[in-house]
């Protein structure tokens, strides 16, 4: 493994440990209302998941951003993105 891939490894696992924390997260936000800090969770994730093998998560988080900016509120949409990041937690 050269130091590239140990580097970029060591950031994937990194990224799953971190998901029971950004799902929770995204539901404290959701749960108050706060749609700006669920649109900065959501971005962020969106950037990361696919760097990262998560293709899917990365899709839910810009569909949770669109419908921000679109003037909703995806209670529903952060519910399904915060299983995802369970599923990859649990997964470790």
């Amino acid at each position: 493994m050269t130091d590239f891939e140990a580097k970029m490894a060591a950031l994937k696992m990194r990224f799953a440990a971190r998901a029971a924390e950004d799902a929770a997260g995204l539901e404290r936000a959701a749960g108050a209302g706060d749609w700006d800090a669920v649109r900065e969770r959501a971005h962020g994730l969106a950037g990361r998941a696919g760097m990262f093998g998560h293709p899917g998560i990365g899709d839910a988080a810009r569909s949770i951003e669109e419908e921000i900016d679109a003037g909703g509120s995806p209670v529903g949409a952060v519910v399904a993105l915060a299983a995802l990041l369970r599923g990859i937690d649990q997964g470790l």
